[in-house]
């Protein structure tokens, strides 16, 4: 009896021992597919193509794959990649050794990587037998630590759990900052309504709290998940608000919402100016995100690196002047197209910086940051020139909101309580308000976001990537 109970005893702890063994087995799986794909991860940062240049993007990475192995080209995404490099799927033999002929590692390293990855002596018969054998098993265990790479989504085809997050995503810009903003605005403009509408000084007020909601949401309580989205809009929203300050001491706005019946000399006018303001930057702010999504996967651009920057940028902001060019006068076009030329370079330079495919060497950061000073001080140089010669000009009085590309009309001077010469005094002032604003937010903001990024190139972390909701 004495020895059935020894041999009971010994079977039960053989039999725990295998039981916690089991457990452990898949946790062990994990650590080591973070460790390979962490290790591939470096080989494809570190890899130098024929360029040069340190580094190849994801997209890259497959299409060297394929020339090894087609069926690269056709199963398999940036999405896959993503999922080797972080651990979240175990790596095949017969992947890591696609992997090391597509960037012409070594012998020693393909083999180092089969071991990392618990390929007995980096035998690919035994392992690719041992894959085979626990595919079915592995698949429905460790909380779907073996997710198959052939259901990686394939080109051209729909991401429905994508598509979900998209619309949510949307849904929340909207909840989040339009509705909001645009509730306090109006609110703001009831409040000073009920003291009784003062367009000597309460315009101006007006514009100020507007800007400080709109930039101060995008800037203290900036959607880090958004990426660079936050930023765009906001100073889109800024560059299309600042010319009420032009027309601001006459009472009257530059989408001449003045001249509806009865809308004169209330609230209403820059209330639906700044509506409309609100509006459009709104939208080109989700354009832009859209575009970003479509053209840049994981932070890394797909194709060109400057094309795909001007394609984000760009468009947004094209239709927002092309809106603009309709309901506004002629003068205020022509100063809005300067500064519209300038933001989509500014920002396409900052998705270049925060491009995961580009790497800028020391001499790059140093060239760039050199650039950035002279463009600096010629902007701001010939910023400050133009404002004095405008504002010493002798024919400032075209600048009067009595036309726009459409037609013309004449402003009573009698009911705003000025001359004409008063009046294009007043404008005249406005100007430099506006202009002075422009050119601070543009150097100092858009300017100083610049340098950051050329800045922490040099502390040896990469920008953060745009994120996708």
């Amino acid at each position: 009896m004495s020895l059935l109970a020894d041999v009971r005893v010994k079977l039960r702890a053989v039999f725990e021992r295998v039981v916690r063994n089991m457990s452990l087995e898949p946790d062990a799986q994990r650590v080591r597919a973070a460790q390979v794909g962490l290790l591939m991860k470096g080989y494809r940062e570190s890899f130098v193509p024929a360029l040069g240049r340190k580094g190849i993007s994801q997209e890259e990475l497959l299409r060297r794959m394929a020339d090894v192995d087609a069926n690269y080209s056709q199963r398999f995404s940036h999405t896959t990649v993503s999922r080797w490099e972080s651990g979240a799927t175990r790596p095949t033999v017969e992947r890591l050794l696609v992997f090391g002929k597509a960037l012409n590692l070594t012998e020693d390293e393909v083999e180092g990587m089969l071991l990392l990855a618990g390929f007995s002596e980096g035998n690919p018969a035994e392992s690719n037998q041992s894959e085979a054998g626990k595919a079915g098993a592995d698949s429905a265990s460790a909380e779907g630590f073996e997710e198959s790479d052939t259901t990686a989504q394939k080109p051209g085809q729909a991401d429905p759990v994508q598509g979900r997050g998209l619309i949510l995503e949307v849904g929340r810009f909207f909840g989040l900052r339009f509705l909001p903003l645009a509730a306090l605005i109006t609110g703001f403009h009831y409040l000073l309504s009920l003291l009784g509408w003062n367009h000597n000084w309460m315009p101006m007020i007006c514009v100020a709290f507007a800007l400080l909601v709109v930039l101060g949401q995008g800037f203290i309580f900036e959607d880090k998940a958004a990426g660079l989205r936050e930023f765009y809009w906001v100073s889109v929203f800024f560059v299309l608000t600042t010319p009420l300050l032009q027309f601001g001491p006459l009472g009257l706005d530059h989408y001449n919402f003045h001249l509806v019946p009865g809308w004169g000399g209330t609230m209403l006018p820059y209330l639906m100016a700044l509506l409309v303001n609100l509006g459009l930057s709104w939208m080109a702010g989700l354009m832009f995100h859209l575009l970003w999504i479509w053209r840049y996967r994981d932070g890394t651009a797909v194709g060109g690196t400057v094309t795909n920057a001007a394609a984000v940028t760009c468009p947004p902001l094209g239709v927002v002047y092309i809106v603009v060019v309709l309901i506004t006068n002629f003068s205020v076009t022509v100063q809005l197209a300067v500064v519209f030329a300038a933001l989509p370079m500014a920002f396409s330079l900052l998705l270049v910086f925060r491009d995961t495919s580009v790497a800028f060497t020391e001499d790059d950061r140093r060239g760039l940051f050199q650039a950035l000073v002279v463009a600096a001080c010629v902007s701001a140089t010939v910023g400050i020139a133009v404002m004095m010669s405008i504002y010493l000009s002798p024919d400032f009085p075209s600048v009067l909101p009595d036309h726009n590309l459409v037609r013309s009309w004449e402003l009573d001077f009698a009911a705003l309580g000025y001359t004409r010469e008063e009046a294009l005094e007043r404008v005249n002032l406005g100007y430099m308000w506006h202009a002075m604003f422009l050119l601070i937010y543009m150097a100092c903001v858009v300017g100083g976001r610049l340098f950051m990024e050329v800045h922490r190139m040099g502390d040896g972390g990469e920008a953060a990537p745009d994120g996708v909701a």
